[in-house]
Formats: structure tokens, sequence, C-alpha cells
């Protein structure tokens, strides 16, 4: 794999992961946090940029593979002003790659080719 999706992966505790672009929210939540759900999801390819964004703190704990799930989830609901969600660890490894731009297209083509 191309080193920029490499790059997307992260060492927890629990496992090594990717973020996927899946989530289930209500909408009177979109109104509470937007403003910063946005910056998230901005991040959301840059790892290591949104765990220092989410909390430099957790930096150590992420350079030891001591982060857990918890530890994230529990910032992420500090940092949206008390929204609580889940990491959800799913067997479904095609969440984690979009195909937002023409390189994320050759790449996925190439895959399924060979």
């Amino acid at each position: 794999l191309p080193r920029d999706i490499l790059l997307r992966y992260v060492h927890l505790k629990e496992g090594v992961f990717t973020g996927g672009n899946l989530l289930l929210v209500k909408p009177h939540v979109v109104e509470k946090c937007a403003w910063e759900a946005e910056e998230l999801v901005r991040l959301r390819k840059k790892p290591f940029s949104l765990l220092t964004h989410l909390n430099r703190k957790l930096v150590l704990s992420y350079l030891l593979r001591r982060l857990s799930i918890k530890d994230v989830e529990k910032e992420v609901a500090r940092l949206l002003a008390g929204v609580k969600g889940v990491g959800v660890i799913s067997p479904y490894p095609e969440i984690g790659l979009d195909v937002d731009k023409l390189s994320d297209l050759v790449l996925v083509e190439k895959m399924l080719c060979s």
C-alpha cells in the first residue's frame, strides 16, 4: 500500500486500526458540536494530528502503545461538549478506504485487478 495510506493506521492497546467514514448521529447532536466535528473530520486522514488536536497528553500514551479506544472516546466526548460516541471494531476493512480522489481510484482498480 502507498505510504499515505499506511500512515492512516494507528497502533492502539487493542490492536492496529484505521478509521472509517461511517457515522450514525442523532440530528440534535449535529447542531451541538458541528463546529468541532468538522475539524475532526478534516483531520481524519492524519491520525497523529488528530490525536494532538484531541489532547496533547495522549501523545505519550500513543507513542508507548498504551493508548486505548476508551481513552480516545473520552477525549472526543470532552471535545464535543459531552457528546458521547463509541469506536466500533468492524470486520469489514473496506470501511477504512474511501475513494474520494483520482489516486484512490487508481489504487482500488489496481488492487481489484491483481
